[in-house]
């Protein structure tokens, strides 16, 4: 049973043949397996992103306002000061409980016993979450589950821990085909409060310099600048399964292979949070941010769960070594060559490698970039493997890497334009 508090990260261990897997236990005869959670909350991300530019809106009265009262009356500032003092007090005491106010507009609770059901394709709720779309459930209590999809958080509260720890081991046996996917580093309130945070701190600034006089305008202007720069910066994370990106003002990609550990420190910052600071092999220390205590148990999970998926992927054969690179060796060539290993008596040393294993190897964390293209190229000869190599794509949070890989799942795409891109990504 798993622990409390602890991640179970659903999918990356996707294939597309799905009919020669055939059917899965618990689920014979396309009979969904039932749950009955006493209650659950429904986060809308949709209505989220929509509050996120709603909520600054009233705050353009203030700046507005003052600019308004100034060109009417330029010797007026004692007024004008008065005015700007009362507006920004009454802003910051609603930009204190907006957020949670509308965290929890945004929401829909379910009350009493809710009929789930789940299938290979589908988590059926309130409507249909395809099982390829649903990125973490975890059990964020003994008793509640936290599923996350694109469009929506789920909190399901069971009855008890036995029935929540059970849900959650069937949904992870269900989504075994699901992609790459985005998760927010902070919650709905949390986001929301840091959206009213910069706009009051940004807007008040502007106000207190419309008071030293004209000359002080631009300073006003750059405050409010400011203040939108730094709204608009939402910072998410695109989990695969070789890594992470995090994705804010700048792309930054950390190989679960290159993470030695993951330690989250608590932190007192308008309230309690916790900063999530990730240590390489390199010995550089990387800080996610500051987030709260549950959206940052959760990115720690699944980063150990990527530690684990590379010390088991150790174990399994990180490496083929026919499909090493030569140093003095071009990539035309090194592409002809590794697209014999599979085939017998190709003249490169004396035994082909095993497709499957190929195919392991090209989702394999703990493999090299480099493998990894060059297990799908020896796979490219054979139509039937170009979904799997899609699929290894879809998995792939690494850009360069899902990128070569969707090009070597191109059987319309000739040799030349290949080795091209090969040449091009080795540089």
């Amino acid at each position: 049973m798993p622990s409390r508090g602890a991640a179970v990260r659903v999918g990356h261990r996707a294939r597309s043949d799905r009919e020669a897997r055939g059917p899965r236990r618990g689920y014979a005869w396309g009979v969904p397996e039932r749950f009955e959670p006493i209650g659950m909350t429904v986060t809308h991300e949709a209505r989220l992103r929509a509050a996120r530019w709603l909520l600054p809106l009233p705050l353009w009265t203030m700046p507005l306002t003052a600019l308004l009262a100034w060109s009417a009356e330029p010797a007026g500032v004692v007024g004008i000061g008065a005015l700007l003092m009362l507006e920004l007090a009454a802003f910051s005491t609603l930009a204190m409980i907006a957020p949670s106010v509308l965290a929890w507009l945004l929401r829909t609770d379910w009350l009493g016993h809710v009929d789930v059901r789940l299938t290979p394709e589908h988590l059926l709720i309130d409507h249909a979450y395809p099982t390829t779309e649903i990125g973490v459930a975890r059990l964020a209590a003994h008793d509640t589950v936290q599923v996350t999809t694109p469009t929506h958080e789920l909190d399901l509260r069971f009855s008890n821990g036995e029935d929540a720890a059970r849900f959650v081991r069937a949904l992870s046996r269900a989504a075994r085909e699901r992609r790459a996917y985005e998760l927010t580093l902070r919650s709905g309130a949390a986001r929301l409060r840091r959206v009213a945070m910069w706009w009051t701190a940004g807007i008040g600034v502007a106000a207190l310099a419309l008071l030293a006089g004209p000359e002080a305008a631009p300073a006003s202007i750059l405050a409010i600048l400011g203040s939108c720069v730094a709204w608009a910066r939402d910072e998410r994370v695109f989990v695969g399964a070789d890594g992470i990106e995090v994705r804010g003002w700048r792309r930054r990609y950390f190989a679960y292979r290159d993470i030695e550990r993951v330690d989250l420190l608590p932190t007192v910052f308008f309230g309690a949070s916790t900063r999530v600071v990730v240590v390489l092999r390199d010995g550089r220390h990387i800080s996610l941010g500051r987030m709260e205590p549950a959206r940052a148990e959760i990115v720690a999970s699944i980063l150990s769960e990527g530690i684990r998926m590379v010390i088991e992927g150790r174990a399994a054969g990180d490496r083929v070594s026919q499909l090493e690179r030569d140093a003095s060796e071009s990539a035309g060539d090194w592409q002809a060559r590794v697209s014999l290993v599979t085939q017998r008596g190709a003249g490169y040393r004396e035994h082909a490698v095993d497709p499957e294993r190929l195919a392991l190897l090209m989702r394999n964390p703990a493999s090299d970039n480099e493998q990894r293209v060059a297990a799908a190229l020896a796979l490219r000869a054979n139509p039937s493997a170009l979904a799997k190599i899609r699929v290894a794509a879809d998995v792939s949070a690494e850009p360069r890497v899902a990128r070569l890989l969707e090009l070597v799942s191109d059987d319309s795409l000739e040799d030349e334009a290949l080795e091209h891109a090969l040449r091009r990504a080795a540089r």
